[in-house]
């Protein structure tokens, strides 16, 4: 395979449209003969091995082709948005740190593909009676893809807010482990797409209907001290966007870790959690409480014709 050519045309990727560039940029690295590369990544070899002739080559091509792929999508990308794959070390790390931060923000409408019809119909304001009638099962105007609430309230929605006690209020600053102050919370462990490289963290859909579907700014409130993330709502499943790696990063988490997200705060401008680091273990009692709330969820059937059967 022949280097890269400084000539191959490259598309910037500016922050907007994420969709169109990702198919743009699949079909340059698909011309040179790239993509399993960034599709399959590749692994370099056990360093106690011994490496025979043959696979020593296939290495040295693989690793060579992975540069170039990776050559590839730095250049795609402009100087604000660089420095997210700053610290990818492959073509496939790199794809994949992007792809979870915008891919999911992006909502395909299944009719973007139909035919385009001409409509002679003077233009509405979008805020008048005619799109309170035009609003899908989610109180979401189609074209605008925004809740209908923040066209027309400019005060913020409350999905979710709990008045806290002063005790649990101090509890907020202290750095130690305290009590929970109620629901709704989420248990989590620690994976590895939480952490380096991907960042992913989303929330379970139980929490839905408590957290708004806007990216707005979060608050994450953790032993005394604050964090502000992106909270992304408009993607399934709802959560931070690759900003919650500053806290990650602070708070040294490691893959292991158990996190409890306490909600106390959701509204159209603003979501703020209270969050508990428990390394790499669960409190007994805690654990109890988390097994009570699974247990209570989980829907227990019995299939007659089975005992029977067995009769």
């Amino acid at each position: 395979m022949a280097g890269l050519s400084n000539n191959i045309y490259v598309p910037i990727f500016s922050g907007e449209h994420f969709d169109h560039w990702s198919v743009k940029m699949r079909t340059v690295l698909m011309s040179e003969d790239l993509w399993e590369c960034v599709e399959e990544g590749y692994e370099a070899p056990n360093p106690t091995r011994t490496l025979t002739t043959e696979e020593k080559q296939r290495f040295r091509e693989n690793r060579k082709n992975d540069a170039k792929a990776l050559s590839l999508i730095q250049r795609g990308l402009s100087s604000s948005y660089f420095p997210r794959i700053l610290d990818a070390r492959t073509a496939k790390e790199a794809w994949d740190i992007l792809h979870n931060e915008f891919q999911a923000n992006v909502k395909v409408d299944a009719t973007a593909t139909a035919p385009e019809q001409v409509d002679n119909e003077p233009r509405k304001d979008p805020t008048s009676s005619f799109a309170k009638t035009h609003l899908d099962e989610h109180g979401t105007t189609p074209l605008l893809g925004v809740p209908f609430h923040d066209l027309t309230d400019s005060s913020p929605t409350v999905f979710y807010s709990r008045t806290l006690t002063a005790t649990a209020m101090a509890d907020l600053d202290k750095e130690e482990i305290t009590p929970l102050v109620g629901e709704p919370f989420y248990d989590l462990v620690l994976s590895k797409s939480n952490i380096h490289p991907v960042y992913d963290m989303s929330f379970p859909p139980a929490l839905d209907s408590l957290l708004p579907s806007t990216t707005v700014r979060s608050i994450i409130r953790c032993f005394g001290k604050t964090w502000e993330v992106k909270f992304c709502g408009r993607r399934i499943p709802k959560g931070f966007d690759s900003s919650w790696r500053k806290f990650v990063d602070d708070s040294n988490l490691v893959a292991g870790d158990a996190l409890v997200f306490e909600l106390l705060e959701s509204t159209s401008i603003k979501v703020v959690f209270k969050v508990q680091i428990l390394r790499c273990t669960i409190p007994p009692k805690l654990q109890e409480l988390i097994n009570k709330r699974r247990a209570e969820s989980e829907l227990v059937t019995i299939d007659d014709d089975d005992d029977d059967d067995d009769e």
